[in-house]
């Protein structure tokens, strides 16, 4: 019952949370590698987004934006120092559960590790990409409740990072 009372607090939570969703990104550093994970909620924050941060392709901004009815997204871009940066965007905060948020959290992972070849080893227990993925699924969570603990929060109308 109290596992009910505590699940109930957090729709509450993110019910107000997406009523009043704030304009701008979570951006949180990766140690060891150079790349920052940037967090979004939100139609209207993905689409200033992608004002802000460079794609490859035209393509790539284009499904960012039209997202194919997926409940969150991994792409990658480049920032306005023409830094790579790994961008998952949810459309609404309610969509990012457990399961989506482990999801997008590898493809993040599979990325950086694919940028800096990083090795996937059956044998040897993989505890880099292990600690790679467990740092972004943690800072997407952070990112979900507002806690910007490891990184910061960009409102937009603020210098462009």
């Amino acid at each position: 019952m109290k596992e009910g009372v505590n699940n109930n607090i957090k729709q509450d939570i993110m019910s107000s949370k997406k009523d009043k969703e704030k304009s701008g990104y979570y951006r949180f550093p990766t140690p060891l590698y150079e790349m920052d994970v940037v967090v979004v909620f939100g139609n209207d924050n993905i689409m200033e987004l992608t004002e802000r941060f460079k794609f490859k392709t035209d393509k790539a901004k284009r499904d960012l934006l039209d997202n194919d009815g997926y409940l969150g997204m991994t792409s990658y871009a480049f920032n306005e120092k023409g830094d790579r940066i790994v961008l998952l965007s949810f459309h609404d905060r309610k969509d990012c559960t457990t399961k989506v948020l482990c999801h997008e959290a590898f493809h993040a992972m599979d990325y950086i590790a694919s940028q800096y070849g990083l090795d996937y080893n059956p044998d040897n227990g993989n505890e880099h990409l292990a600690y790679l993925i467990g740092h972004i699924a943690s800072n997407i969570a952070k990112a979900l409740y507002d806690d910007v603990e490891d990184g910061v929060f960009v409102q937009f109308g603020e210098k462009k990072q």
